[in-house]
């Protein structure tokens, strides 16, 4: 908060804002093994049967996120430390989409430093950070043995980890009887 005593200009988008945000997922059980449709006996369904696959999408716009000038805090005043002074705005500071970069994603030619003794006039939250796509997926084989139930993953997320999901790894879900 730059400002305590002014409150509106405080107003602005939540941290928290995506503005579109999509998630799908969906599991899908192979029709092979004892009760399913295909190869229902032999060794072929005890292979082949009990596999599941799994994937989770999630689609994100960006976050909204703020300019500060760090080198202007002093005029901030506010207790406890956990106050920042934005930014004077020049220019709008946003880029076209095919300009984004790592290195780049707003203009920085659009903000300067405020003159001392004066707090900057940049909004809260006026830009919006990268977006997010990502896949996850799994391929897990339930299978009974010694009349009981048992599960576990065979693959782990698209992020390469191969630890078992504490939620999933090889617990007993249920007690044939």
């Amino acid at each position: 908060m730059q400002n305590a005593r002014n409150l509106r200009e405080q107003r602005g988008r939540s941290d928290f804002d995506y503005r579109h945000r999509w998630v799908t997922s969906y599991i899908y059980e192979v029709p092979f093994g004892k009760g399913k449709t295909y190869l229902t006996e032999g060794t072929a369904s005890h292979v082949l049967g009990g596999w599941r696959i799994s994937r989770v999408t999630n689609l994100r716009s960006g976050r909204p996120f703020s300019i500060f000038a760090g080198a202007n805090n002093s005029l901030v005043g506010n207790r406890g430390g956990l106050a920042n002074a934005l930014a004077d705005c020049v220019t709008d500071g946003a880029l076209p989409t095919d300009e984004h970069n790592v290195d780049r994603w707003f203009d920085a030619r659009g903000y300067s430093v405020p003159t001392p003794a004066r707090l900057g006039n940049c909004g809260r939250n006026t830009l919006d950070g990268p977006g997010l796509v990502n896949f996850d997926f799994a391929l897990a084989r339930s299978f009974v043995k010694y009349n009981s139930v048992f599960h576990g993953p065979a693959l782990a997320s698209s992020s390469g980890s191969l630890a078992p999901d504490r939620r999933n790894g090889c617990a007993p879900l249920a007690r044939n009887r």
